[in-house]
């Protein structure tokens, strides 16, 4: 007879699921405790098996105007939710609005006076201002329903939301968390959870409090006449296809053990074996055709300039134009490597333009280099 292990202790984890049964009258929270129980499962697990940071995109660019795009991107906040940011959007003014949230005497951070924020500049006898750029998770509720009225009333006077619509709220931070605040790895901290025998047990990482729902984007350095990104403070958390790629690409060829080799005479020549490492096979973006880097800026949730506000961060008429590029072809000129390293009075000439317009568009050409730089492209 099979005997049941008999449980020595037990323990609620505080996890709560609803249970159904036939003809049982279901209620909204009923549904509601569905949703958001499967809803912190998953939180849980990016959390702890995937770990939290910026996972691919979320690339902040300040643009000569002062604007800040910040491209299409995923991350994990360090709750374990998810920051999912489909097209790129655009913040105009961003040094008037990090000196109106973290200036002197703050302003506000919707207000921007760029004159009182020049004259604060100078006041204070500062040259830098810092704020955090980070990324927050939200809901929008919306989609009015009526539902069932209280005694006689109508139902259109009882209108309550249907549906709960993800939102990413991009904000400033005037310090940094401590909690983000967080040193860099050491290899002999960690070495004992891998190469010990047998490897050291990895304790349970403390649950993060509410308000670390967010996640770091970098630095934001202001002064009085313009704004540069820092991408520090921001911790990043690879897909498992760019660790792998990684471990392919530059792990294994250093196992592969080499031959013995004779020992020399005196006076002999050693010639050293070809490197084993494997080819490139990825060259980057910046190789290949534009129409290669137009799908990267795509993906990265660029558009067209002619469904973008004039302000707003585009996609280069370099890399859109067909009658440029059909120019520069002719010229031997066929991906945008080639383009910025190309002589700008004989690109001036082919393409009709004057030297400072050539100048200018390898600039804007150059702003968008750090989105060609990912695998898979």
């Amino acid at each position: 007879m099979e005997r049941k292990a008999q449980a020595l202790a037990e323990a609620k984890n505080g996890v709560v699921t609803p249970l159904y049964f036939d003809r049982q009258v279901i209620r909204a929270e009923d549904l509601t405790l569905d949703r958001r129980s499967h809803d912190r499962e998953l939180a849980r697990m990016r959390r702890l098996l995937h770990g939290w940071g910026v996972v691919a995109g979320l690339i902040p660019v300040i643009g000569r105007d002062d604007s800040l795009t910040l491209s299409a991107g995923y991350g994990i906040t360090r709750t374990g939710d998810e920051i999912y940011l489909t097209e790129a959007l655009t913040v105009p003014d961003i040094t008037g609005r990090v000196w109106g949230c973290c200036g002197p005497g703050p302003l506000s951070c919707e207000v921007v006076d760029p004159d009182e924020r020049r004259r604060r500049a100078g006041a204070a006898d500062l040259e830098t201002v810092t704020a955090w750029l980070v990324a927050r998770p939200a809901e929008e509720e919306g989609s009015l329903r009526p539902g069932v009225a209280e005694g006689c009333g109508h139902p259109a006077n009882r209108l309550r939301p249907s549906r709960a619509c993800d939102v990413v709220s991009i904000e400033l931070l005037c310090a940094l968390p401590p909690s983000f605040a967080v040193p860099a790895a050491a290899c002999d901290a960690l070495a004992p959870f891998f190469c010990a025998a047998p490897p050291e047990m990895l304790p349970m990482p403390a649950e993060p409090p509410p308000e670390d729902n967010l996640l770091v984007l970098g630095r934001i350095l202001a002064g009085a006449e313009g704004s540069r990104f820092q991408p520090l403070d921001r911790r990043a958390v690879l897909p498992l296809s760019v660790v792998q790629d990684w471990l392919q690409a530059c792990i294994c060829p250093l196992t592969v053990p080499r031959p013995a080799e004779p020992p020399t005479e005196p006076g002999e020549v050693v010639v050293e074996p070809p490197d084993r490492r494997p080819p490139d096979r990825r060259p980057p973006v910046f190789d290949r055709p534009f129409d290669d880097f137009r799908g990267v800026l795509v993906a990265n949730g660029f558009r067209l300039a002619e469904v973008l506000p004039p302000e707003r961060l585009r996609i280069p008429d370099l890399v859109t134009d067909v009658s440029i590029r059909d120019k520069l072809a002719a010229e031997g000129i066929a991906t945008p490597a080639a383009f910025l390293e190309a002589d700008e009075a004989q690109l001036a000439a082919t393409l009709g333009r004057t030297v400072a317009q050539i100048t200018e568009m390898k600039a804007e050409l150059a702003d968008l280099a750090v989105f060609a730089r990912g695998p898979g492209f």
